[in-house]
């Protein structure tokens, strides 16, 4: 098989003398020669370039430009129909080239369609304007993605000096430079194999069958060739059947070379790899003692750098460990302990994303969710069998999944996820108590790698009764801090978290001065309702009250109940003129809606008192005696009804009886 440099040296060549010879030839070809010619030269990239893999999209683009000029000049060149292809064409070399890149391309384009026009002599004094306008539509959007690349690389700089801060100062920064010094390190091995082989060039593959690709780790004594696809490669043969090669026809990443020797190494860990080693004609084949040598003096290397790495990681992993042991007592919010613990799996299993869920009475549901790859949403519910997740906690073990499009039957965490990027490979971890049983679940996933580090997996497993203890306690405190907040019969706020919210209020409108609105209302004639038919009947009034308000308002309002029958809704960012409406709704759906009790119907009124600020008062701390005045008059001139204060007074009321 012929190398790529070949096929791309014979496609340059074959595309350059058919647009050549179409330019060339303009004068005299009649408009169908030059279309032929624009689209042979089409034909010949696009075959070309498909034998020889996908090139740099810029390259690529800019190839592309040469039909087009071609069919451009056929219909007549500035004045050209088509003209307006050179746009996108432009537009397409911006999405992939810098800046100068495009101003470099856009300046040719400009260049050929004058160099055209003037060879055929029909250049018209307007056009150059045509050409300046050409120049501008390659070269300004150019400009913005170029910005657009500047700025995100800033942000991304920046976010990643912040993320380092926040893990622990340079623990990145040390990473890299480990990194570095052992790919230093590999690459001064590499070297003297390669010597003392005899080779021209030696190259370390990383062999990734789920993507059926070879990518290139290090190469010595050369440039490192592209990746190449395992399908119909040596590399494929020799990494499956575990035997060195002996190649007398070069295949096409060993370009250049006359000969190539394949020798698959099996380093400990997740990496395949084999070393490939090239050769002129003149230079015999190395022995294979020889080769099983230097095979093994690389694989012994190669372990022997995977498990000061793992040390390294597994140092990191339980220093995150510490860290998070740290911090997540202070989460007392079930929710916000969940994102704690999903951020810091995560980070120890350098994942894409996580998540993490409640597991009661054989329910799931999500509580947080946390990177970029899509997948579960917060608040989500599953049963026992619907995902990864529910077999997790109900077998209370962990799964580790290799997940491919074939092997991924279930959600991860429920039905109807939606994923941006779906996970490669997943661990889910069960969360128990100290009477082993499942209170929770933790999942990470990464998009990018299939691979599951073994190491991993069991610290997140230790990890896991600590963050199942804190999680129980987290939504023991929720539900206590419910209680204390809640009214137990309505289930609607109390009073002290309604002047709570009310103090608060009060501070924002002295700072921004936005209106709030507030209405109290009462259950008319409740004491009759409680004296005919019993207390039990007049709470189920009240209950069917709250549910009714809970339902009606929005989620930055608030609903409580101060007492007795009497009520209270609070409405930020609401005029007067809106809360009556919003008053008289709330009226006409209690009217609505009779209570039904041991088989009677209990027809419920009510009246209310609206006031808002500024319009009533002049703070939102006065709201609620205003409110209540305007409350007292509806009950004095009939109930049923609705009363608005206005300015300083009450307004007089709107009668329903």
């Amino acid at each position: 098989m012929r190398g790529q440099p070949e096929i791309i040296r014979g496609v340059i060549v074959a595309a350059a003398v058919a647009y050549l010879g179409g330019v060339g030839l303009s004068p005299w070809l009649p408009p169908v020669a030059m279309g032929f010619a624009a689209v042979v030269v089409g034909a010949i990239l696009a075959v070309g370039w498909r034998r020889a893999g996908r090139p740099r999209s810029a390259v690529m683009a800019a190839a592309t430009g040469l039909s087009c000029h071609l069919a451009i000049l056929a219909s007549g060149g500035l004045s050209s129909p088509l003209l307006p292809l050179v746009v996108p064409w432009l537009l397409l070399v911006s999405m992939a080239a810098t800046f100068a890149r495009v101003a470099a391309l856009a300046g040719l384009a400009a260049f050929l369609l004058l160099a055209g026009e003037l060879w055929s002599g029909e250049l018209a004094a307007v056009e150059p304007l045509e050409v300046a306008i050409v120049l501008a539509s390659g070269l300004y959007p150019a400009y913005l993605l170029e910005r657009v690349r500047t700025r995100a690389a800033a942000h991304e700089g920046e976010l990643g000096r912040i993320l380092e801060e926040a893990v622990g100062g340079g623990a990145a920064a040390d990473r890299k430079i480990e990194a570095t010094r052992r790919l230093d390190e590999l690459g001064r091995t590499l070297d003297r194999i390669r010597e003392s082989l005899g080779a021209r060039r030696a190259v370390l593959w990383d062999v990734q069958p789920a993507m059926d690709r070879a990518r290139p780790r290090l190469a010595s004594g050369g440039a490192p060739p592209p990746a190449v696809p395992l399908t119909g490669d040596p590399l494929r043969w020799a990494w499956e059947e575990a035997l060195p090669l002996r190649l007398e026809t070069p295949p096409r990443w060993a370009a250049g070379s006359h000969r190539a020797c394949v020798v698959p190494l099996d380093p400990t860990g997740e990496r395949a790899a084999i070393l490939t080693l090239e050769y002129d004609a003149h230079t015999a084949f190395p022995t294979a003692q020889a080769l099983e040598e230097a095979a093994t003096r690389l694989k012994t290397f190669l372990e022997m750098q995977q498990q000061e790495a793992r040390a390294v990681a597994t140092r990191e992993r339980f220093g995150i460990i510490a860290e998070v042991l740290r911090r997540l007592p202070r989460e007392i919010e079930a929710e916000a302990f969940a994102r704690e613990l999903a951020n810091a799996a995560v980070r120890i299993a350098e994942a894409t994303g996580g998540a993490v869920a409640l597991w009661e009475q054989e329910v799931g549901h999500v509580l947080a969710v946390v990177g970029e790859d899509g997948g579960p949403h917060v608040d989500a519910v599953f049963g026992p069998l619907e995902s990864e997740m529910a077999l997790a906690a109900r077998n209370a073990s962990t799964l580790v999944r290799e997940r491919t499009r074939d092997t991924a039957t279930l959600p991860v965490a429920a039905p109807g996820e939606r994923w941006h990027a779906e996970p490669r490979g997943l661990v889910v971890v069960p969360l128990e108590d100290t009477a082993n049983r499942v209170v929770g679940i933790l999942a990470v996933w990464n998009a990018d790698s299939a691979y599951i580090d073994p190491d991993v997996v069991e610290v997140l497993e230790t990890l896991a009764p600590y963050a199942a203890l804190q999680l129980q306690q987290a939504r023991l405190l929720g539900k206590m801090r419910e209680h204390a907040e809640r009214d137990a019969l309505t289930g609607l706020h109390n009073r002290r978290v309604f002047e709570q919210r009310l103090a608060s209020e009060n501070a924002l409108f002295g700072r921004y001065r936005r209106p709030i609105a507030l209405l109290i209302l009462d259950v008319d004639h409740f004491k009759r309702i409680n004296d005919t038919l019993g207390h039990e009947a007049g709470d189920a009034v009240l209950r069917a009250l709250g549910g009714l308000l809970r339902n009606s308002i929005r989620e930055v309002d608030l609903a409580a109940r101060l007492g007795g029958e009497e009520f209270v809704v609070l409405l930020p960012e609401t005029t007067l003129a809106a809360a009556r409406e919003i008053a008289e709704r709330l009226r006409k759906s209690v009217e609505a809606q009779p209570v039904e009790w041991r088989g009677k119907t209990i027809e419920v009124r009510i009246s209310v008192g609206v006031a808002a600020c500024p319009e009533s008062v002049g703070e939102p701390r006065h709201l609620v005696r205003v409110a209540d005045e305007a409350l007292y008059r509806s009950k004095a001139e009939g109930r049923n009804r609705v009363t608005v204060a206005g300015p300083g007074t009450v307004d007089q009321g709107l009668d329903f009886a």
